[in-house]
């Protein structure tokens, strides 16, 4: 579902370019062209192991058994966004459209429609538009000229050059020697030992920190953004004192291929352990293969009962990325597929917990080229409302007439449709609902 956001966010912020949907002289702003498309999500929860997960949340009966009646619904919802001549967003239960809302813009500004208010049409004037924009840049250019970019990427850039530098000193790069490594379909007959002092990274760390806090131009970009590390000399001075069991050498083989004329192929195989001399923690182990574009890793703390894996796959038309992850017998997994073909694209992904047999959580995003927008503009037979006149409706008068128009025609559409896809799960819910309503008046 997180995706699923993410596309929402974007197709926003492509319609706020209006390129697309209005004529170039209408607002101050670049034209972008955007190509129509629909993308399709739905989330998928698995509800008897999230009833069962419910306790450790320590949550009472009652809201248990609200959680119950909730769920049905709430694992059969999706949406739908249209993005053609403007925007369509439509709620989906069981595939079926019960809500919906669109925008679009036209020489004069925009337009916002929806069944959820459907005896009015919103407007918002270009001129309104343009103003907003005119301030959000000359906020942005205020802000940027409070801060001298040029200076401050001197100054990072001269800290950045100082902690390689420093960095370096704890890097040591044996010589490469025959070795023979199997790992996967790969084998390797090269290897290079390679070593890191943990306590002279961590000094070269605290002292990036230190000069950028310590600087004149930095130091108030990271105030204003609420940064604050607190490294000062006391800092380095318990790193310089910390035995070095506590900070222990990450010893580390890196294996490669080395063919006949010398060359070496884009593959890589990477095997560190570093020795924690606790019994605690004891050893801890990370594996990283590197073939081409993909990458699978591996971290393993045996001591502390905690397994890491991560994979990624990339070809030309498809992407996966895989996690599992065990720590001390709590299992997480999550895995995502990514197919791209030229009639589409197609997100799926499971989430897992506590369970390695079936994911409670099961999410899917599809987008096609191509789609329309089913809601009306046409203002015949509604109320135009100018969103300058809601927002100056000092009385509430507009605000009424909205809310008025949601309780009693679009909250009405929106639950009929609902119960038409699921009919027992939506009326039991409505019930509750009312349940609760009238208890609380009784109070």
């Amino acid at each position: 579902m997180k995706k699923l956001f993410a596309v929402l966010m974007a197709l926003l912020l492509a319609l706020s370019c209006f390129g697309a949907v209005a004529e170039e002289e209408s607002f101050n702003l670049p034209a972008v062209e955007v190509p129509s498309f629909t993308a399709t999500g739905s989330v998928t929860i698995d509800q008897e192991q999230l009833v069962a997960l419910l306790p450790m949340f320590g949550l009472e009966e009652s809201m248990v058994s609200m959680v119950k009646m909730v769920l049905p619904v709430v694992s059969n919802l999706g949406c739908r966004v249209t993005l053609n001549n403007g925007l369509q967003l439509d709620v989906l239960l069981k595939g079926q459209d019960v809500a919906s809302a669109a925008l679009t813009a036209d020489e004069n500004g925009l337009i916002a429609v929806s069944d959820v208010i459907p005896s009015y049409v919103l407007t918002l004037s270009k001129d309104t538009i343009q103003q907003f924009v005119d301030q959000l840049t000359e906020q942005m250019s205020a802000m940027t000229s409070e801060l001298d970019m040029e200076a401050i990427m001197e100054r990072a850039t001269g800290y950045l050059e100082q902690f390689a530098s420093e960095a370096m000193t704890g890097l040591v790069i044996g010589e490469a020697e025959a070795a023979e490594m199997t790992v996967n379909e790969y084998t390797f007959n090269m290897k290079l030992p390679v070593s890191v002092d943990v306590k002279a990274l961590a000094k070269a760390v605290a002292g990036l920190i230190q000069n950028l806090e310590k600087d004149e131009v930095i130091a108030p970009l990271l105030a204003s953004a609420d940064v604050t590390f607190n490294v000062d000399e006391d800092t380095i001075s318990q790193i310089e004192s910390t035995p070095e069991e506590k900070l222990p050498a990450l010893n580390a083989d890196v294996y490669m291929i080395v063919n006949e004329d010398g060359a070496t192929e884009q593959v890589y195989y990477a095997e560190a352990v570093v020795d924690t001399k606790s019994e605690e923690v004891g050893q801890i182990t990370v594996t990283a293969l590197i073939a081409n574009q993909n990458v699978n890793m591996a971290l393993s703390i045996p001591a502390q009962k905690i397994s890491v894996t991560l994979e990624n796959t990339i070809t030309d038309n498809y992407v996966g990325n895989a996690i599992n992850a065990d720590i001390a017998g709590m299992y997480f997994g999550d895995f995502t597929n990514v197919y791209i073909q030229e009639e589409g694209v197609q997100v799926e992904e499971e989430l897992y917990f506590m369970n390695t047999d079936a994911p409670l959580l099961t999410s899917n995003l599809t987008i096609v080229p191509g789609g329309e927008l089913t809601l009306s503009f046409d203002p015949e037979g509604k109320t135009v409302l100018p969103i300058e006149q809601l927002m100056a409706d000092e009385e509430g008068e507009a605000a009424n007439g909205l809310m008025i128009d949601v309780m009693s025609n679009g909250l009405n559409s929106v639950l009929a449709k609902a119960a038409e896809a699921m009919p027992e799960e939506v009326t039991a819910l409505i019930n509750l609902i009312n349940g609760a309503g009238e208890a609380a008046i009784a109070e």
